[in-house]
């Protein structure tokens, strides 16, 4: 079943709420936002070989890590500031 655009970022909205409730704002180095990138999507990749459901769901996944690419960006800009470095 596909998503409208909307929809999407509707839930990665839901997403960045809860977990801003469940952590709290706490801004992170670029390094340290990659890190836990990676860790939600080395998750997904555990749930489309288990099949995970709900929350720990293939999809579920990517709305987490998408939700942490767009803390990511809210934390350190859109541009960067370092004459094209991002690090």
């Amino acid at each position: 079943m596909s998503a409208t655009a909307g929809e999407v970022f509707a839930a990665i909205a839901a997403e960045r709420d809860f977990q801003d409730r469940k952590h709290g704002v706490d801004p992170h180095g670029i390094g340290t936002w990659l890190l836990l990138i990676e860790s939600e999507l080395d998750e997904a990749k555990l749930a489309a070989v288990k099949g995970g459901v709900g929350r720990d769901s293939v999809r579920h996944e990517l709305i987490q890590i998408a939700a942490l690419c767009v803390a990511a960006l809210e934390n350190h800009g859109l541009t960067s500031n370092k004459g094209g470095r991002d690090i």
